[in-house]
């Protein structure tokens, strides 16, 4: 009887690979997600800026002072 830790010699080769498989997909997914959301992110910088400049009105450029009679 083999312990349950054990692993058999003729299965030992292709766990090794189904490890790096299995990692080198999760560090694909990873990279893709980081490169989406920094994507996303620029792009909503890009929109927000191009509605400001958009909406532009006299009151950006004015002052408001208050006044006392003294």
């Amino acid at each position: 009887m083999q312990a349950a830790c054990i692993v058999p010699r003729e299965k030992y080769g292709s766990r090794l690979v189904f490890g790096l498989a299995a990692s080198s997909i999760c560090v694909f997914i990873y990279l893709s997600m980081v490169v989406y959301f920094d994507y996303i992110q620029y792009c909503g910088k890009a929109i927000y800026v191009d509605d400001d400049v958009k909406t532009i009105t006299a009151a950006d450029y004015s002052v408001e002072l208050n006044i006392s009679k003294e």
